[in-house]
Protein backbone atom coordinates (compact mmCIF):
# COMPACT_ATOMS: atom_id res chain seq x y z
CA UNK A 1 0.00 0.00 0.00
CA UNK A 2 1.50 3.56 -1.11
CA UNK A 3 0.75 6.61 1.07
CA UNK A 4 0.81 10.21 -0.32
CA UNK A 5 3.07 12.36 1.48
CA UNK A 6 3.09 16.39 1.61
CA UNK A 7 6.11 18.00 2.52
CA UNK A 8 6.30 21.94 3.10
CA UNK A 9 9.70 23.75 4.51
CA UNK A 10 9.76 27.53 5.29
CA UNK A 11 13.17 28.57 5.26
CA UNK A 12 14.86 31.69 5.75
CA UNK A 13 18.04 32.50 3.37
CA UNK A 14 18.27 29.24 2.57
CA UNK A 15 18.89 30.53 -1.58
CA UNK A 16 21.25 27.05 -2.22
CA UNK A 17 18.91 24.75 -0.01
CA UNK A 18 18.83 21.81 -1.98
CA UNK A 19 16.68 18.43 -0.58
CA UNK A 20 18.43 15.09 -1.28
CA UNK A 21 15.53 12.64 -1.72
CA UNK A 22 16.17 9.28 -1.28
CA UNK A 23 13.30 8.81 -4.12
CA UNK A 24 13.01 12.23 -5.77
CA UNK A 25 9.69 14.08 -4.61
CA UNK A 26 8.71 16.57 -7.10
CA UNK A 27 8.35 20.35 -6.10
CA UNK A 28 4.76 21.00 -6.39
CA UNK A 29 4.59 24.95 -5.45
CA UNK A 30 7.36 27.04 -4.42
CA UNK A 31 6.44 30.44 -2.37
CA UNK A 32 8.35 33.44 -1.85
CA UNK A 33 7.55 36.39 0.78
CA UNK A 34 8.72 39.86 1.58
CA UNK A 35 10.21 38.90 4.70
CA UNK A 36 13.03 36.52 3.45
CA UNK A 37 10.99 33.08 3.19
CA UNK A 38 10.83 30.58 0.61
CA UNK A 39 8.01 27.50 1.08
CA UNK A 40 9.07 24.81 -0.63
CA UNK A 41 6.38 22.40 -1.37
CA UNK A 42 6.79 18.27 -2.56
CA UNK A 43 4.73 15.92 -2.90
CA UNK A 44 4.73 12.26 -3.69
CA UNK A 45 3.61 8.67 -2.76
CA UNK A 46 6.29 6.86 -0.94
CA UNK A 47 6.33 3.29 0.28
CA UNK A 48 4.80 2.68 3.87
CA UNK A 49 8.59 1.90 5.00
CA UNK A 50 10.24 4.37 2.82
CA UNK A 51 11.99 7.28 4.13
CA UNK A 52 13.09 10.53 3.09
CA UNK A 53 16.19 12.43 3.04
CA UNK A 54 17.35 16.03 2.55
CA UNK A 55 20.50 18.36 4.08
CA UNK A 56 20.40 21.26 5.35
CA UNK A 57 23.46 23.81 6.25
CA UNK A 58 24.15 22.91 10.03
CA UNK A 59 24.15 26.55 10.93
CA UNK A 60 20.23 27.05 9.45
CA UNK A 61 19.29 23.46 11.28
CA UNK A 62 17.26 24.99 13.96
CA UNK A 63 14.78 27.07 11.09
CA UNK A 64 14.23 24.15 9.21
CA UNK A 65 13.38 21.85 12.39
CA UNK A 66 10.93 24.79 13.73
CA UNK A 67 9.43 24.83 10.30
CA UNK A 68 9.02 21.40 8.96
CA UNK A 69 5.90 20.00 8.46
CA UNK A 70 4.83 16.56 7.12
CA UNK A 71 1.60 15.96 6.23
CA UNK A 72 -0.02 12.09 4.94
CA UNK A 73 -3.76 12.54 3.22
CA UNK A 74 -3.90 8.72 4.37
CA UNK A 75 -4.14 9.63 7.86
CA UNK A 76 -0.45 8.09 8.66
CA UNK A 77 2.22 9.21 11.26
CA UNK A 78 5.79 10.44 11.15
CA UNK A 79 7.01 7.54 13.47
CA UNK A 80 10.57 9.46 14.15
CA UNK A 81 12.89 12.21 12.66
CA UNK A 82 16.68 11.62 13.01
CA UNK A 83 19.39 14.37 13.05
CA UNK A 84 22.92 12.94 12.82
CA UNK A 85 25.51 14.94 13.86
CA UNK A 86 28.75 15.34 12.19
CA UNK A 87 31.07 16.92 14.61
CA UNK A 88 29.66 16.36 17.88
CA UNK A 89 32.43 17.79 19.99
CA UNK A 90 32.34 21.25 17.59
CA UNK A 91 28.09 20.97 18.15
CA UNK A 92 28.43 21.06 21.77
CA UNK A 93 31.00 24.01 22.02
CA UNK A 94 29.31 26.17 19.00
CA UNK A 95 28.10 29.86 20.39
CA UNK A 96 29.79 29.25 24.07
CA UNK A 97 33.33 31.33 24.75
CA UNK A 98 35.00 28.28 25.07
CA UNK A 99 36.64 25.66 23.28
CA UNK A 100 37.79 22.25 23.88
CA UNK A 101 41.44 23.32 24.19
CA UNK A 102 40.70 25.54 26.90
CA UNK A 103 40.25 22.07 28.93
CA UNK A 104 43.43 20.72 28.17
CA UNK A 105 46.34 20.61 30.31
Amino acid sequence: MRRALLLATCLTGFPAFAPAWADELPVRAVTLSNAGLVQIERSGSLAPEASITFRAPVEDVDDVLKTLMLRDAGGGVVEGLRLPAQDLEAEAFRGLPLRPADFEN
